[in-house]
């Protein structure tokens, strides 16, 4: 389950919802292009625990922040590396390497491309 989360109204996360309904064991994974401290998503990771046991899913989930996801170097770019890490997810594409840098312009005119035709590139 992908859910992206408008973080304090002014910055755009996604949180990934795992289940294995054969081991019991539910993951949620946060992409935070602006990542800080992993005790300031509580409130959130709280609310997703209060959702999940509303579809009778009752083991306390294991947080998982990734550390490895790109971190856009500007103030106004996070719902375009959302976008990019709900494709990293549902297309099993690797994630940019910390180190590489992402032509901004040239990911949202692809992304607008993909949006227009109706279909993911691969």
């Amino acid at each position: 389950m992908l859910i992206p989360v408008n973080w304090h109204c002014n910055h755009w996360i996604l949180l990934v919802v795992r289940v294995d309904y054969h081991i019991s064991n539910e993951r949620i994974l946060i992409f935070d292009s602006m990542r800080e401290a992993d005790a300031q998503y509580t409130p959130l990771t709280n609310t997703v625990c209060a959702f999940l046991r509303l579809f009778s899913i009752n083991a306390e989930p294991t947080w998982v922040t990734i550390v490895d996801c790109p971190q856009q170097g500007d103030l106004k770019s996070c719902g375009l590396y959302t976008c990019l890490a709900a494709r990293h997810v549902v297309l099993g594409m690797p994630l940019l390497q910390r180190s590489e840098t992402l032509d901004l312009l040239a990911t949202r005119r692809a992304m607008a491309l993909e949006l227009l035709r109706g279909q993911l590139a691969v």
